[in-house]
């Protein structure tokens, strides 16, 4: 069951609770909400408007029976009986509310206008307070009071909003005194949603009443920290905070980025194109929250040509280095590399004047072959280049023997040689019987020809004998 906190009302599942044993289904006819009106006075201005609930606005007002007293009228559209009574007097009359569809609800009150009194304003009309936090509204005392001693107290006539409390500053305005303060504190478990709320302020005999509402929402969203720091546009930035599951919004210096909310503590933005350093602000229907400080974003972006390059264990290759963009300073070059590689830049700077730099890439003697990534650093722009390590070429030291026939096994000694290494004779592709890192062994086929033997590795590397290997005819045998 959720309370509509008025004071008398409550809804409960689709219906509307008017006090003990009254229950009306809210989806149908209308219902006027006030049980009673505040009083007025003579030749001072009066406001007050009726509440309604259920039915289908837009809703028309009318009086059915009685009058209002003298200088009043009654709002047809808003339900609002406004204006300053010209006489004293006690009057009581019938409203009648009518919703869209035709359906109908009235009330009678009964309205006293007294030659001498005094009126209370709250300001603001709307109150919003924040879960977990508190807040206050005015209450503004105008006219006479009708007491010999002038003062006034304030009680609450109607039910706090569930999870809320409040208070009075003073609770009992002092003669001559025109204003006191109402403050409502909320938890954090405070239910969130507008609700009307109805003061009344005694002075003897005489009472007046003041309506406003309470807006509970929760809180505006926070951010505690990013990361990273900074990065070019499509950088993923892990945003953490408070509020940010129901985000509607992320901007990184004014620009909408894609974003994630993975929790109400964490939520994930992509760097928009065109994002110039600025601050990343998260909105929410609470309220929006600004990082303390700006998000950097480069102004310029790296690029290495070629982007891949293969070398030797010992052995050194070289890349070009450039930029695009504007940079607002010199552009100082680093990199990360892997154990057993080495990079020396030449100069280890970029700028207008100075637009390229090489990037010598050293591999020691003993690397294993592979590839292996890197990264150029300046500041916040990376700049990610691969290098393929190839292993040690083949080498060949022995071909046994020189000179065969069709059927003949043929040996060649080296160093080097890789699982899955080919051997031709010219254009024939041998069949390999044996294979070792120092050794490969084929059988010629009937079709082969004279010609230099020429061993490859899987990795593209190869060797070549120096020898050319004699294929001669077969001798007959002698019979």
């Amino acid at each position: 069951m959720g309370r509509q906190a008025n004071g008398w009302g409550w809804f409960v599942a689709g219906s509307l609770l008017l006090g003990p044993g009254v229950l009306v289904m809210a989806q149908n006819n209308p219902i006027l909400l006030d049980g009673s009106l505040s009083s007025g006075n003579l030749d001072q201005g009066y406001g007050y408007t009726l509440g309604v609930a259920g039915g289908a606005p837009p809703y028309r007002w009318a009086i059915l029976n009685g009058n209002l007293p003298n200088g009043l009228s009654l709002n047809s559209t808003s339900g609002r009986i406004e204006g300053t009574p010209n006489t004293t007097d006690t009057t009581t009359f019938t409203v009648q509310v009518q919703d869209s569809a035709g359906l109908t609800a009235s009330r009678t009150y009964t309205l006293n206008i007294t030659g001498r009194g005094f009126q209370v304003v709250a300001e603001p009309a709307t109150l919003t307070v924040t879960q977990g936090q508190t807040a206050s509204v005015r209450l503004r005392v105008t006219g006479e009071t009708p007491t010999t001693n002038g003062t006034i107290g304030f009680n609450l006539v109607s039910a706090l909003p569930e999870g809320t409390s409040g208070g009075f500053e003073p609770p009992l305005l002092a003669s001559g005194a025109t204003e006191a303060t109402f403050t409502i504190a909320s938890t954090r478990s405070a239910v969130v949603g507008t609700y009307p709320l109805r003061i009344a302020a005694v002075s003897g005999a005489y009472s007046q009443q003041v309506n406003f509402s309470v807006r509970v929402l929760p809180p505006a969203p926070v951010i505690s920290s990013f990361s990273p720091a900074g990065g070019p546009v499509g950088t993923t930035v892990n945003l953490r905070g408070s509020g940010l599951l129901n985000a509607s919004g992320v901007t990184f210096g004014g620009l909408r980025a894609i974003f994630n909310p993975i929790s109400d503590t964490e939520l994930t933005a992509v760097v928009p194109a065109g994002a110039r350093p600025g601050r990343i602000v998260v909105t929410t229907a609470n309220g929006a929250a600004t990082s303390d400080r700006d998000f950097a974003v480069p102004t310029f972006t790296l690029a290495a040509t070629p982007n891949l390059v293969t070398l030797r264990p010992g052995g050194s290759a070289v890349y070009t280095l450039s930029y695009t963009g504007e940079p607002t300073a010199l552009i100082t070059l680093d990199a990360t590399v892997p154990e057993g590689l080495t990079a020396e830049f030449e100069p280890n700077y970029l700028d207008s004047r100075n637009p390229r730099a090489r990037l010598k890439l050293q591999a020691d003697p003993g690397l294993a072959p592979g590839n292996y990534l890197f990264t150029v650093v300046s500041g916040l722009v990376r700049l990610n280049v691969a290098a393929r390590v190839l292993a040690p070429a083949p080498v060949l030291t022995r071909l046994s023997p020189v000179r065969g026939t069709a059927g003949t096994l043929i040996t060649l000694n080296g160093r080097n040689f890789q699982t899955g290494a080919r051997l031709t004779l010219g254009e024939l592709d041998l069949t390999v019987t044996q294979l070792s890192g120092s050794q490969i062994q084929a059988v010629l086929p009937g079709t082969a020809q004279s010609n230099r033997l020429r061993l490859i590795n899987p990795d593209g590397q190869s060797a070549t004998t120096s020898t050319v290997l004699v294929v001669s005819e077969p001798v007959p045998a002698v019979r």
